[in-house]
């Protein structure tokens, strides 16, 4: 009798294997973890090695694009904007001075700065409105413009613009409602273009000059600067009106450091009787 269902059993294994080979299963469902299993394989999220090796293939083969810098390098001008309007309006315009160092081609000299030497040479803030004076507070601090605000006809403001040596250069004209952001834009380009980049030398110590203008003023580590004796004024004889100052070159110092909020270290590379005071600019640039 046992021997008769092990027999039945071992003939019923046979014939599931032979329907299994010739296929009668083939349509039979997966299971739901097989199905699982499959759309795993398939699905586009599943992050692999491979992944990342065919995105690093593809990136590989893309171009290199350079990206702008954030602004145009710029040997910017020291100015000083003096308010000569009422009181209440003045507070209205500091605002200007910020919008102009935004054009990253000028620096807008403190007042703090400036008091120190109008009190040392007792001149007011008025004594500005002179261009003897201008001459000699604009080379004492290194400026290359100062800027006047006072009232004009109707209501408007004017901005009068003057050079270091104190010669009026422009006016502009304007509504205090204007667009401060297009108007500075305007005066920065303007005084960038019509006046010249130069600093002064501060002190000396042996073979070691520091400057009065730095890294925030355009100088680059590495830059050479010519070193001039500032001479006689030239005056025109007609109006009276200065022409500029005559210049002899001395040497060549080479920018080696930075310090503080604005100053540069160089050293002495060519020539001999620098001074305090004397004028430094780098040749061919503006």
């Amino acid at each position: 009798m046992k021997r008769d269902v092990f027999l039945k059993v071992i003939l019923f294994m046979i014939g599931l294997s032979l329907m299994a080979n010739c296929g009668l299963f083939k349509n039979a469902p997966q299971s739901p973890t097989d199905d699982w299993e499959e759309k795993i394989d398939q699905s586009p999220w599943l992050i692999t090695g491979d992944y990342f090796r065919q995105q690093a293939k593809q990136e590989s083969k893309k171009p290199l694009i350079s990206r702008p810098a954030s602004h145009q390098h710029y040997l910017r001008r020291k100015v000083l904007i003096c308010c000569f309007l009422p009181q209440g309006r003045c507070q209205k315009w500091n605002l200007l001075g910020r919008q102009l160092e935004c054009s990253h081609k000028v620096i807008v000299v403190g007042h703090k700065d400036l008091v120190p030497v109008l009190t040392k040479f007792n001149f007011s803030k008025r004594d500005l409105l002179k261009s003897e004076v201008r001459d000699k507070i604009g080379n004492l601090i290194g400026l290359q413009a100062f800027l006047f605000l006072k009232s004009s006809k109707n209501g408007q403001v004017s901005l009068e613009v003057y050079d270091n040596q104190g010669v009026m250069l422009t006016k502009f004209v304007f509504n205090e409602g204007q667009d401060f952001q297009r108007l500075s834009s305007k005066i920065a380009d303007y005084i960038y273009n019509h006046t010249c980049w130069e600093g002064r030398i501060a002190y000396i110590e042996n073979d070691r000059v520091y400057l009065n203008v730095g890294r925030l003023s355009g100088l680059k580590e590495g830059q050479v600067l010519a070193v001039y004796a500032q001479g006689r004024k030239i005056v025109n004889p007609v109006t009276g009106v200065s022409l500029g100052y005559l210049a002899k070159k001395k040497g060549e110092i080479k920018v080696v450091s930075f310090f503080g909020e604005n100053a540069a270290v160089a050293k002495i590379i060519a020539g001999t009787g620098f001074q305090i005071n004397d004028i430094v600019r780098i040749e061919g640039e503006k």
